[in-house]
């Protein structure tokens, strides 16, 4: 591989302790670049192997207010498993949110219909209570077979984890919810690549409620719903800010950039575990980096980090990728960057730099 431009610089490689220090590495490095060569948001690229790790990046830089648009994808908070959680944890909170019910009465699929659903409506403007009062007691509503039970069984589940909620912190409610509708068990069933994303997506909020209590420890739901609102509040820039890229690497494809994130470079996640011990996926992984380092014009940062949350609890410790280790160390700079972590959310939809 040899530069159209001359001899350019030299890969800078960041090594980070977990997902959280990567995502603020990249803005360190971003903000240097702006500072040093008069660069622009719309300048940089941050690429990924998998979607779900846009989730700690979309944070990072929404808490910075730092505009940034998805290629080739969606926002990790308006994907539909996140939102469906949500939606569980929204109703949770308050048992008057009736678009959330609406939302996930039926998921994981549980038999419920819309016919069902539309009775319950008419049932509770008919008593004038809330529809999630109407779910204890089927029998007025003339509802056949399992559907009833069904209803029952929703109801109770709700009102178990509503009664929880000052007794235990997020993330164990979170978790514990999770578990009990085995709604990860219902994307493994599937079996599609789809799903397994949507099954990453799922542990990424758990990720997320972990980070979310290292940060603030012993908050409870209602902490983390007003921490996800204020992220998805801000989550609206306007067009003309010119904002950072992120995508992932196959996205990424026939685009160039003059800088150039690579994150999560570790033995199994780039390359995937699936790709170790076969030899034709390890060669497609190997492209997809060759893909990703030709989208820079001038400047490449590789990213690895030497901890990662990978199944939602525990971490996962990192090897940095066989690929970074191929190039040769006369290409790599180690650069060491300066935390952000201190800074505190931006209320304001501005892509200034705070």
């Amino acid at each position: 591989m040899s530069a159209i431009n001359g001899e350019g610089e030299n890969l800078g490689l960041i090594e980070t302790h977990d997902e959280t220090e990567e995502a603020d590495a990249v803005i360190s490095a971003l903000e240097k670049e702006i500072k040093i060569n008069k660069r622009t948001f719309n300048d940089f690229a941050v690429l990924y192997r998998t979607n779900a790790q846009s989730r700690a990046l979309e944070d990072s830089f929404l808490r910075n207010g730092i505009p940034y648009k998805i290629v080739g994808g969606t926002r990790f908070y308006e994907r539909k498993e996140v939102k469906d959680l949500l939606g569980y944890l929204r109703l949770i909170f308050n048992l008057k949110d009736t678009i959330s019910l609406r939302r996930v009465i039926n998921f994981p699929p549980r038999g419920i219909g819309l016919k069902t659903v539309d009775k319950c409506v008419l049932q509770a403007t008919k008593d004038n209570k809330e529809l999630f009062d109407v779910l204890k007691n089927p029998e007025p509503m003339n509802i056949r077979g399992k559907q009833d039970e069904s209803l029952v069984n929703f109801f109770n589940l709700i009102k178990k984890y509503n009664d929880l909620l000052t007794k235990i912190n997020a993330s164990e409610l979170v978790r514990a919810l999770v578990d009990e509708t085995e709604m990860l068990k219902y994307y493994k069933r599937q079996d599609t690549i789809k799903d397994q994303e949507r099954y990453e997506n799922v542990m990424e909020v758990l990720n997320s409620v972990d980070d979310f209590m290292e940060r603030n420890p012993g908050s409870l739901l209602h902490d983390f719903l007003e921490e996800v609102s204020l992220l998805t509040d801000i989550d609206e820039w306007n067009e003309d800010e010119n904002p950072v890229t992120m995508m992932t690497v196959h996205a990424a494809k026939g685009l160039e950039f003059p800088v150039v994130f690579v994150t999560g470079l570790e033995d199994g996640l780039f390359p995937l575990s699936g790709a170790l011990n076969e030899r034709n996926l390890m060669e497609e992984e190997r492209r997809l980096f060759y893909v990703a380092l030709t989208r820079a014009q001038q400047m490449v940062y590789l990213l690895y980090a030497t901890e990662r949350r990978r199944t939602g609890s525990d971490s996962w410790a990192g090897l940095v990728s066989r690929f970074v280790r191929e190039v040769p160390e006369q290409f790599l700079e180690n650069i060491s960057f300066s935390s952000a972590m201190t800074r505190k959310i931006v209320r304001t939809r501005t892509g200034n730099l705070k």
